[in-house]
């Protein structure tokens, strides 16, 4: 319980790795190898977003000490929240709206340059799983059309690289947990 959640870095990589596999070794040279091998990885992000929606969907939280806890419906907003729902109702005022607590967060620092710190990692709440799927999902049927629609194409590798590549950005965006990952995404 809570293996998709924590290891919800592996779907942009995956991805990543097809562009970076295809680009740098001798695959690049064999069309048909390069466009399975995608194929094959992003079909793998898309079991590991539906695994991570189940999750989701059940009420799996990670707590930032690594503690996996299963929240009961209704409780997703976490300590003091009442209400159910994405938007449960937060705060000393009757009327006042919090989104609910992300399932999970992991940041990492990124750059520490003097008295400032960058840091940058993922978030998974219900929407990010939502989205995390769609994207998978549509992106490994493009990905399935794309060995037809480029058959006869003498440049297929490199477009299964670059296809590949923005798979992954578009899943890192997804992921974001803040604007500087995001803008490094897109």
């Amino acid at each position: 319980m809570g293996w998709f959640l924590q290891n919800a870095w592996l779907i942009p990589c995956l991805p990543l790795a097809a562009c970076v596999l295809i680009t740098f070794t001798p695959l690049r040279r064999n069309t048909a190898v390069s466009g399975w091998l995608a194929i094959l990885l992003m079909a793998t992000s898309t079991v590991l977003a539906l695994g991570l929606a189940l999750e989701v969907a059940r009420g799996v939280h990670v707590r930032a000490d690594g503690q996996v806890e299963l929240l009961p419906p209704g409780e997703h907003g976490g300590e003091g929240a009442r209400g159910v729902g994405l938007l449960a109702p937060v705060g000393a005022e009757e009327g006042t709206f919090a989104f609910a607590e992300p399932n999970i967060v992991r940041r990492a620092e990124w750059a520490a340059t003097g008295l400032s710190r960058f840091e940058m990692g993922f978030l998974v709440d219900a929407p990010v799983a939502a989205m995390l799927v769609m994207v998978t999902l549509t992106s490994t049927m493009i990905h399935l059309f794309s060995l037809g629609y480029m058959a006869h194409d003498a440049r297929r590798a490199r477009f299964f690289s670059l296809i590949s590549l923005f798979t992954a950005a578009m899943l890192a965006m997804c992921l974001a947990d803040n604007l500087l990952l995001f803008f490094m995404a897109w």
